[in-house]
């Protein structure tokens, strides 16, 4: 009888945990990156116009007070490109509209695994890193003699999807109006959003 108990006590606990796993996960077999795996590349260095500084100032507050940047090992970056005419929202015009060019997109990032393929410059301030996505037009900088030597993964050896995470990171449009700069579009901190 004892025996009888303890079997069906067992077969209780094993079916338990069965009905505990998951079916939804998915396992990721991580190879740590070898040297063939990085990218060396270099960037000229830029100085950004002193106009972005208020902007800037704003942007690395918001990202600061983001809880998702703060459990970071390694610090944030952001990516800053000047685009051509381009359609883009505005809730200050209710809808899509093209303002006057150009719009600057600038966005949170994760250097470690960005790909800096994309970038063309750099600029720092405040102690972050910008990374020059795009330079339709170099209203806002000063190109200096400096260069730095950055080294990315390479994208086509990336393993993980966090490499792709969409519209998840922070970003902030900006476009002219009435001769000044108006912020024509932004993303929430992903942990914030309802």
């Amino acid at each position: 009888m004892k025996k009888g108990v303890i079997y069906t006590l067992v077969l209780f606990v094993i079916f338990l945990f069965i009905g505990c796993r998951s079916r939804d996960v998915t396992i990721i077999k991580f190879k740590p990156y070898k040297e063939k795996d990085y990218i060396t590349k270099e960037l000229n260095v830029y100085e950004v116009d002193k106009l972005w500084y208020p902007i800037l100032d704003s942007i690395i507050t918001k990202a600061e007070e983001c809880s998702e940047y703060q459990e970071l090992k390694d610090k944030i970056a952001f990516s800053f490109g000047v685009y051509g005419e381009m359609m883009s929202y505005s809730e200050e015009l209710e809808g899509y509209a093209k303002l006057a060019s150009p719009e600057v997109c600038i966005s949170a990032l994760y250097p470690k695994f960005y790909n800096l393929d994309r970038s063309v410059g750099v600029f720092y301030y405040q102690g972050y890193n910008y990374y020059i996505t795009n330079l339709y037009d170099d209203t806002y900088f000063k190109k200096t003699s400096e260069v730095v030597i950055v080294r990315y993964i390479d994208p086509e050896k990336w393993q993980s999807a966090i490499h792709d995470r969409g519209d998840r990171d922070m970003y902030w449009w900006y476009g002219y109006k009435n001769e000044s700069l108006v912020n024509i579009q932004y993303g929430r901190c992903p942990t914030l959003n309802p």
